[in-house]
């Protein structure tokens, strides 16, 4: 958690990047442990930021163009952004775990949708994966993607 707070004092509120914020729970707390069937969780209150996700948005070409540009915006304001926790940090959400999603294609149940996303990825691995050791590293790049399914338009 430590991190989220350096993140989004990072984060100016007039940079025109919407994002969720954390708000504190009634125990004054960004965060809490719970027991939520047999296990325990983190659980986070989060401001809300109306919109669409993009699950419920026809992909378009402008759609894209938009999402490209956002990111940008994003990757722009995080830059610079350093800490400890991400220099070794792993996740299927990096650049680098892209042509692992191949493993995810069966939760794709339009076969146009899916033999399209299959073709982003071979493309991805054959042309950005040589490419991926000079790009650099950090948060920008590690969650560039977890950033854009967690936004709204």
């Amino acid at each position: 958690m430590h991190v989220l707070i350096i993140l989004f004092k990072k984060i100016p509120a007039n940079n025109g990047i919407r994002c969720t914020k954390p708000v504190k729970n009634l125990g004054g707390h960004l965060y809490s442990v719970e027991q939520i069937n047999g296990g325990q969780h983190i659980v986070r209150l989060l401001e809300f930021q109306p919109g669409e996700i993009l699950y419920n948005v026809k992909v378009e070409p402008d759609l894209c163009l938009q999402s490209g540009c956002y990111l940008a915006e994003i990757n722009k304001v995080l830059e610079g952004f350093d800490h400890p926790a991400y220099k070794n940090h792993s996740t299927i959400w990096a650049l680098d775990a892209v042509p692992k999603l191949v493993d995810f294609l069966f939760a794709v149940t339009d076969d146009h949708q899916q033999k399209l996303a299959a073709k982003v990825i071979q493309s991805f691995g054959e042309r950005v994966m040589p490419l991926i050791g000079n790009l650099p590293k950090g948060i920008s790049r590690q969650h560039l993607i977890r950033i854009l399914l967690n936004i709204s338009f």
